[in-house]
């Protein structure tokens, strides 16, 4: 026997079934029968178990990268580690490591054949990953706080749990600002307005008035993977779908694409703050 919260609404023609947080919730409209219900939800059963799994699991990894704000935490920030190291000063700040100054190559991928890029890019990576993976495990993001904040675990952590997101949020707005006005330029593209927001299951959004919208936690994901975001949105100012025209925009402006939806498919639920 499935146990689920019934939602009943005059408005509603159809039967629909959520799983969120492991709860089953079925939206009804007002003249169906509870039994009817009963059957269409034990018609579902194999589905909804398997949803039900996969929303544990959601929960339990967000509990796993789910932050407390003390020093020797670790935070990512343009695909590298830090870790948390809190300092005292006379106002709150952040140094964030000088990784956001993009290198030629990556300016510069609209001038290049599809298959040098992709070789570039993968090269470009490995090097990375080769001469800094050991060194990057001893570096740290240095966060700065006043005294006054600092009278208690309780008290730094509270003031910590506001002011760290809402520097990466700030932080992410800078940097994927710059990439999108690149790219918008290269792609001859102008978004009507952008929004920095946190979403749960997506990475951008746009609108059918051009408003494109970004998930500030991007700005935990390598570089790369942030300018394939930003390339997927701006197409969608030419092709509101997922259709093959569309991935063909995609793949004109950003042909390894198919690397950086893996990394997000693959690393995106990690990216906690």
């Amino acid at each position: 026997m499935i146990e689920y919260v019934l939602k009943r609404s005059h408005k509603r023609r159809t039967l629909a079934i959520q799983v969120k947080r492991g709860q089953v919730q079925v939206n009804a409209p007002t003249a169906v029968s509870e039994q009817f219900i009963a059957q269409f939800v034990q018609q579902k059963a194999l589905w909804i178990a398997e949803k039900v799994q996969q929303s544990l699991l959601l929960m339990q990894e967000a509990e796993q990268f789910q932050k407390s704000y003390k020093s020797g935490e670790r935070y990512d920030y343009l695909g590298k580690t830090y870790r948390l190291k809190i300092a005292v000063s006379s106002r709150y700040r952040i140094d964030w490591p000088d990784h956001h100054v993009y290198e030629n190559d990556l300016h510069e991928n609209h001038l290049l054949e599809s298959h040098l890029l992709e070789n570039r890019l993968l090269e470009k990576r490995e090097r990375e990953s080769q001469t800094t993976q050991e060194l990057e495990q001893e570096q740290e993001l240095v966060v700065s706080v006043p005294s006054k904040f600092m009278l208690s675990e309780e008290q730094l952590s509270g003031y910590l749990s506001k002011k760290i997101p809402e520097s990466y949020r700030l932080r992410a707005q800078a940097v994927i600002t710059e990439r999108v006005e690149y790219y918008a330029s290269v792609m001859q593209l102008t978004p009507s307005k952008l929004q920095f927001k946190r979403y749960k299951r997506r990475w951008g959004s746009c609108s059918a008035a051009g408003v494109v919208s970004f998930n500030w936690l991007l700005i935990m994901a390598p570089l790369w993977v942030i300018d394939y975001v930003v390339v997927h949105e701006l197409c969608h100012l030419k092709e509101m779908n997922h259709s093959n025209k569309f991935w063909r925009w995609v793949a004109c402006y950003y042909p390894n694409y198919a690397d950086a939806k893996h990394w997000l498919q693959t690393n995106g639920h990690s990216l906690q703050v």
